[in-house]
């Protein structure tokens, strides 16, 4: 019988959002819907520690009442709007591994992710456990259409097919298409750690 694994959870909420300001601790379904996500993160039972990372002492203490406070903020430089989930994740487990830390596998669930369930976690979980070391999983949703039936619009404001040749077949003939879902990334603990050497 397999050991079970370590796994730590990282949900990452910085403060400076500016298309939905303050989205990370506005209410959802009667709860700051950072809440819903380290709610989420708690009920799958998959998770060793689960930390918020942010530079925001707003959402740091929006964090505390669900009793998950961070132990310190995140630098500046880590969130602003160029920065991306790899820079997260490399400070992440540079700081872990600083403080004699290191898991299994590492996740970030987007705190801003709330229709997901406890069980595409634990389903992911199991998908990453059984993968080679340099694999991650990650949340994905079918295109309602088929991407080669997008229009694009030019600088006249007219429209025209993006795939000529394959805008008027049937869905069925097309291949199925996925797109990011924005909620969550499972990493091997290695394989995180390659995020942070790249």
């Amino acid at each position: 019988m397999e050991a079970k694994r370590s796994r730590l959870a990282i949900i990452p909420a910085r403060g400076g959002s500016k298309r939905i300001a303050e989205k990370n601790i506005r209410p959802f379904a009667g709860v700051p819907i950072l809440h819903r996500t380290i709610q989420l993160a708690e009920s799958s039972g998959l998770f060793d520690a689960i930390e918020v990372s942010t530079d925001s002492q707003k959402i740091a203490q929006v964090a505390a009442v669900a009793g998950r406070r961070p132990a310190s903020l995140r630098p500046a430089e880590l969130a602003t709007d160029e920065v991306g989930l790899a820079d997260v994740i490399a400070f992440e487990v540079e700081r872990c591994e600083r403080d004699g830390r290191r898991f299994d596998e590492l996740w970030m669930i987007l705190a801003c992710a709330p229709l997901i369930v406890a069980s595409d976690l634990v389903h992911a979980a199991n998908l990453l456990s059984d993968s080679r070391q340099d694999v991650a999983v990650i949340s994905v949703c079918e295109y309602p259409v088929p991407i080669e039936w997008a229009l694009r619009v030019d600088h006249n404001g007219e429209l025209s097919a993006s795939s000529p040749e394959a805008a008027a077949l049937p869905a069925h003939e097309l291949p199925r298409a996925l797109h990011d879902a924005g909620g969550f990334i499972g990493y091997h603990w290695g394989a995180a750690r390659d995020v942070v050497a790249n």
